[in-house]
């Protein structure tokens, strides 16, 4: 969309798009939680924009705004400057037709003193193909710290504010890599652009999967329930939800179990779509006590 020509074209599938609710992708229930990047039209703006094409698109005066946007942000690595470091991996190969397994893919960070990061943004060179991007950096206690992903629908950019994440000297880097191919033989070579705190931040940010990988769906259900649940054993702040299935995923809800009784709904996205693999940051972070 980066010039009316181009939306004009458009048009009708946009009008098409907007009214069946797959565009714009967002998918979180709007009774619960409030979330950043929120995407999703009011009923206004959609009355508006149905309007506006129903009445032919008038053009309007001045420049194009879209064009502008878009080369001003192409300029920026997810919003946070100019990377202090950049890992690069040799460039990955993605065949026409199939399926591509999951690459697992080492390398060994640069930096030769322990580090605390600000921001870590992942660029693929060939967003066409690539399922996801996920950059993990060591264990701590048998939980790997999440470093940067890539996936369509998730805004990169700068972390949390008063967290980071720590980057030990010479730390070994682990690039999970997934393809999807797209009908002709294509490549990638996807960089991490690192992003360095002046000083050590109040709060380590850690990633916590909530994994439940072994299950079995009854042969001819039409619907299966699977649940898995975490305790922290201290008081968290959750700053992102990250809900993640696959093509059978129907909807998937977070619930928080207080120590004192209490339950509370944080997310709840009621239909699911796999191709967008949408992160979802809170607006006001949410504390949760120890045993919560």
């Amino acid at each position: 969309m980066t010039n009316y020509d181009v939306i004009q074209t458009w048009a009708q599938d946009i009008k098409g798009q907007v009214l069946a609710g797959n565009m714009p992708p967002w998918h979180a229930d709007p009774h619960y939680g409030t979330f950043l990047d929120d995407r999703s039209l009011t009923p206004q703006q959609l009355a508006q924009l149905v309007q506006w094409i129903d009445a032919g698109l008038p053009r309007g005066e001045g420049p194009e705004p879209a064009g502008d946007r878009a080369a001003s942000s192409a300029r920026l690595a997810g919003g946070a400057g100019r990377a202090d470091a950049i890992i690069t991996i040799p460039v990955q190969s993605v065949a026409a037709t199939g399926a591509e397994p999951y690459r697992y893919i080492f390398a060994q960070s640069p930096i030769l003193t322990n580090a605390w990061l600000r921001a870590a943004v992942v660029r693929p060179s060939n967003t066409k193909v690539v399922h996801h991007s996920w950059f993990a950096g060591p264990e701590h206690g048998g939980t790997i710290t999440g470093i940067a992903l890539y996936v369509p629908g998730r805004q990169q950019g700068a972390l949390p504010e008063d967290t980071g994440i720590s980057l030990p000297a010479r730390t070994w880097l682990t690039f999970n890599l997934h393809y999807t191919p797209d009908g002709q033989a294509e490549t990638d070579q996807p960089e991490l652009g690192l992003y360095f705190a002046a000083q050590k931040p109040a709060k380590e940010l850690k990633m916590q999967a909530i994994l439940n990988p072994l299950f079995l769906i009854p042969a001819g259900a039409p619907e299966y329930q699977v649940k898995q649940d975490y305790t922290f054993d201290k008081g968290v702040t959750i700053y992102n939800l990250y809900p993640h299935m696959h093509l059978r995923g129907a909807r998937m809800k977070y619930e928080a179990f207080y120590p004192n009784g209490d339950q509370e709904t944080l997310l709840s996205v009621p239909r699911y779509v796999f191709h967008w693999q949408t992160v979802y940051r809170l607006a006001t972070p949410k504390h949760l006590p120890a045993h919560t």
